[in-house]
C-alpha cells in the first residue's frame, strides 16, 4: 500500500493513512498503482516474448531489477564519496578510470542515469545507505564489562598476601644475631670442609669464644683453613685417577669427532659423485677422478 498524507482542519496534526495499491486511482474508473504495475510487468513480458525470449519469469525480471538498482546505488554512493558528478560519467568529462571504475561497479550506468536521475525513491536510498555505512564506521568496539575486566586483572596480577609471603621467606643473607646460632653454623661449615679436603681441623684450633664479630671469625676460620701445617695433602691416587678419567674422556672426544669427519667426507663424495653421473661422467671416470675410498 502506498503511503498518503491527509490534514483534518487548519492546525490539526497532520496524520498518515495507507492508500491501498488497487484503490489509489487519480480518476473514477482510472488505473491504480496495481494496475500499472502489473501492466508494466505484463509488458515487459510481451516484449521478451516478441523478441523469443520465452524462459524468464516474473521472479527472475523482479531479481535482475533488484540487481540493477543496488548496482546504480553503489555507483552514485562511490561517485558522491569522491565529489564526482554522475553527468560527467554519461558525457564522457570524466577521465577513463573514473568511467573505468564506475563501469565495473553498474556496467549500465550509462543507460540508467537518465532513468532514474530523478527518481525519490533511489535518491532516499542512496541517502540512507551512506549514512548507515558512516555510522558502522565510527560505532566504537562495545567496552568489556567491569565483571570480566575484574576477572582479567586478578588473574593477572599477583595478591599482596603472596607478595609478603614471598617477601618474608627470604631470609637475610648477613650474620645472626645469636652468637651461639653463629658457633653451630660455623661448627657445621667446618665439619663440611673437613669432609670434603681430606683433612682434620680440630675444633679446640678456632677460638670461637671470643667477642669478635662474625666477620673476624669468620677471616681466622678462613686462615686456620688456608694453613699448610694443619691440612693434609691430598691423596695422590684419586688424584691420578681423575687424570686417567679426563684423558680417557679427551681420546673418546677425539674419536668421535674424527668419526663424524670420517662420515662428513664420505657423503660429501656420494653427493660429488652423483652430480657427475648426472653430467654424463661415466663410473670408469667418476672412479679414477673421486674414488669413493681413497687409496
Amino acid at each position: 500500500m502506498r503511503m498518503t498524507v491527509t490534514a483534518q482542519g487548519e492546525g490539526a496534526s497532520v496524520v498518515p493513512t495507507r492508500a491501498p495499491w488497487d484503490a489509489d486511482s487519480a480518476a473514477p474508473g482510472g488505473l491504480t498503482s496495481l494496475d500499472v504495475l502489473l501492466n508494466a510487468i505484463h509488458n515487459i513480458l510481451a516484449s521478451l516474448k516478441r523478441n523469443n525470449i520465452e524462459h524468464r519469469t516474473e521472479s527472475s525480471i523482479r531479481s535482475k531489477i533488484c540487481s540493477i538498482e543496488s548496482q546504480y546505488l553503489f555507483a552514485r554512493q562511490w561517485l558522491e564519496a569522491r565529489s564526482i558528478n554522475g553527468d560527467d560519467v554519461v558525457t564522457g568529462r570524466a577521465d577513463s578510470e573514473t568511467q573505468a571504475a564506475v563501469l565495473s561497479i553498474c556496467p549500465h550506468y550509462c543507460e540508467l542515469m537518465p532513468i532514474f536521475r530523478d527518481s525519490s525513491y533511489l535518491n532516499a536510498m542512496a541517502s540512507t545507505r551512506a549514512q548507515g555505512e558512516v555510522v558502522d564506521e565510527k560505532k566504537e568496539k562495545p567496552a568489556r564489562s567491569k565483571a570480566k575486566r575484574k576477572m582479567r586483572s586478578k588473574a593477572q596480577t599477583p595478591s599482596k598476601r603472596r607478595l609478603t609471603t614471598r617477601a618474608q621467606a627470604q631470609p637475610y643473607s648477613g650474620f645472626y644475631e645469636h652468637k651461639e646460632q653463629d658457633r653451630a653454623d660455623l661448627a657445621r661449615v667446618l665439619d663440611c670442609v673437613r669432609r670434603t679436603t681430606y683433612g682434620k681441623v680440630l675444633g679446640s684450633e678456632l677460638d670461637l669464644s671470643g667477642d669478635q664479630d662474625w666477620f673476624q671469625r669468620t677471616d681466622h676460620c678462613q686462615l686456620v683453613l688456608r694453613d699448610s701445617d694443619t691440612q693434609l695433602p691430598p691423596d695422590q691416587a684419586v688424584l691420578e685417577s681423575e687424570d686417567k678419567r679426563r684423558v680417557e674422556m679427551l681420546k673418546c672426544d677425539v674419536d668421535v669427532k674424527r668419526g663424524r669427519g670420517e662420515v662428513q667426507l664420505l657423503l660429501e663424495r656420494m653427493l660429488a659423485r652423483q652430480t657427475m653421473r648426472k653430467d654424463g661422467i661415466s663410473n670408469d671416470d667418476i672412479e679414477v677422478v673421486l674414488p669413493l675410498k681413497e687409496p
